[in-house]
């Protein structure tokens, strides 16, 4: 606990605490300093590594400028509050607090204590411009993910309908395959030869429908098929 005598240990027995600009109370383990309310004229206090954990006792400190309070125990951005009135506190160190490790913690300190220059010894307004960059490239990042994903969701549509197309196709020459012809006995042979080359047409038509749809593979495949064809052909034919 913070007393008058640790107060004045390093000035005159019959200083006025009240009358303190400057003080130094660095690593004296400190948890309850309230008797720093007293202190009105206060203008930069060094508190550092102690058991502090809240700063309700400045907020009598109305000429406060300067607060140093690395490494105590604020873990409430609620805490804050009690500095709101501090018009003339223009630097700030929380950090190694745990209030300092939320990650809305600087955001949550400038917007709360708007007359601060510096926050943990960076200015303000290089904490205000690194934040802006932070918020711009997620923005930037999110945008080209959500691009990538319409890209992407459009080739998957595309080799939906492509495929549906192929499907169609394939169908439609299996029905052709499968189209009954009217078996009449034919009476001349220029009749049977006319019947049999309207099926090979429709054969044909067929196939030359489903080519556009294959790719190199297929292809490669229905090439090696037609030679092999084709040399079978002329073996019969000689």
């Amino acid at each position: 606990m913070l007393t008058i005598e640790k107060v004045l240990k390093d000035f005159p027995s019959n200083t006025d605490i009240s009358q303190l600009a400057n003080l130094n109370l660095w690593g004296g383990g400190y948890a309850d300093v309230s008797l720093i309310s007293q202190m009105k004229n206060l203008e930069v206090i060094t508190l550092s590594i102690n058991q502090v954990k809240t700063l309700k006792p400045f907020s009598n400190c109305t000429k406060l400028r300067e607060l140093i309070m690395r490494k105590n125990k604020i873990s409430d951005l609620g805490e804050l509050k009690y500095l709101g009135n501090l018009k003339h506190l223009t630097s700030l160190w929380l950090k190694e607090n745990p209030v300092a490790y939320d990650p809305n913690y600087k955001q949550t300190v400038i917007q709360i204590l708007p007359q601060l220059k510096k926050l943990d010894g960076k200015k303000v307004s290089e904490i205000k411009l690194l934040d802006q960059n932070l918020k711009q490239q997620q923005q930037q990042q999110q945008e080209q993910e959500q691009e990538q994903k319409q890209q992407e969701q459009q080739k998957q549509q595309g080799k939906l309908e492509k495929h549906i197309k192929v499907q169609k196709k394939r169908e439609k020459l299996k029905h052709n395959k499968s189209k009954p012809f009217a078996r009449k006995k034919p009476k001349t042979k220029k009749k049977s030869e006319k019947q049999v080359h309207k099926s090979n047409s429709n054969t044909l038509s067929a196939v030359l429908l489903l080519v556009d749809e294959l790719d190199q593979n297929e292809l490669q495949l229905l090439a090696n098929k037609v030679k092999k064809r084709y040399k079978e052909l002329s073996l019969l034919k000689n």
